[in-house]
C-alpha cells in the first residue's frame, strides 16, 4: 500500500468525526500532510528549537521565549514544507509594507549591513502557502534590540505593544492566519505561535510572522518576478 493511502483514509475519518465548524481547517492540514508525504519532505521533523544559539546580550529568562512553538506536533513539522521562497525586494517598498519599527530593525540587522545600502536585501524573505488558502510565513531578520523589544512584549503578553511593534497591517494578517485561528479554535492560550523569535548563526534573529492567504498574496508584489 501507497504511503499517503493510510493517512488519506484516516484524514477522511476524521473529517467526518471532528464538529463542522472545524472539518475546513482539517481538510486543508490534511492536504498539507499528504503534500508533504508526496513530496519526500518529511524525513525528520525540524523543530525550531533545534537552532538554539547561546546568545550572552540575552539572559536566560528571555531565551526561553525565543523558540516558535506551535500547539500541536502536527503544526509544527508544517513549518518545514514551504513550496516557494521570495526573497531580495526592494528595500523602497518595504517600510509600508513591515511598518518603521520593523523596517528599522531589519536596515540595523548585520545581514542587511553587510548588504551596504543595496537596493535589495536578503533581510526580508517570504515563504509561501504550501497549498491554496494556507498560511504564508514572512521572515525578517533583525537586530538584537529590535529582538529583546518583541521577546519582552510576548513575555508579558502585552499584545497591544505587539501589534504596535507589527503595525496593524501585519497584526491583522497574522490574526487571520489558520495558524491563530486554529489556537483559538483548541482555546488554547497566548502568547501565540504564529509568531516567534529565533536566534541566528551571527548578531541578527529572525522574526517569523504567520500570515493569512490574502495578505501573503499581497506581499508576493514587493518582490522581483
Amino acid at each position: 500500500m501507497a504511503t499517503g493511502e493510510p493517512l488519506e483514509g484516516a484524514i477522511c475519518f476524521g473529517t467526518e468525526q471532528v464538529p463542522e465548524s472545524w472539518r475546513h481547517l482539517w481538510q486543508l492540514r490534511g492536504r498539507e500532510l499528504l503534500q508533504l508525504l508526496q513530496s519526500d519532505h518529511i524525513a525528520q521533523p525540524i523543530r525550531m528549537d533545534d537552532q538554539t544559539v547561546h546568545r550572552p546580550s540575552l539572559n536566560h529568562e528571555l531565551n526561553e521565549h525565543l523558540v516558535v512553538k506551535s500547539p500541536t506536533a502536527f503544526t509544527s513539522f508544517l513549518d518545514t514544507n514551504d513550496s516557494i521562497i521570495l526573497d531580495m525586494p526592494d528595500v523602497s517598498r518595504l517600510s509600508t509594507a513591515i511598518g518603521n519599527f520593523l523596517y528599522v530593525g531589519m536596515s540595523m540587522s548585520f545581514k542587511r549591513v553587510q548588504e551596504d545600502k543595496q537596493q535589495l536585501t536578503g533581510a526580508l524573505r517570504l515563504h509561501t502557502a504550501a497549498v491554496e488558502g494556507g498560511d504564508f510565513k514572512l521572515e525578517i531578520f533583525i537586530n538584537s534590540p529590535t529582538a529583546r523589544a518583541i521577546i519582552h512584549a510576548i513575555r508579558d503578553r502585552d499584545e497591544k505593544l505587539v501589534r504596535i511593534m507589527l503595525g496593524n497591517y501585519l497584526a491583522e494578517g497574522m490574526d487571520g492566519s489558520l495558524r491563530k485561528q486554529e489556537e483559538k479554535h483548541l482555546g488554547i492560550p497566548g502568547p501565540t505561535s504564529a509568531l516567534g523569535v529565533v536566534p541566528t548563526e551571527d548578531e541578527d534573529y529572525r522574526l517569523l510572522i504567520m500570515l493569512q492567504f490574502s495578505t501573503g498574496q499581497e506581499l508576493c508584489s514587493i518582490f522581483p518576478i
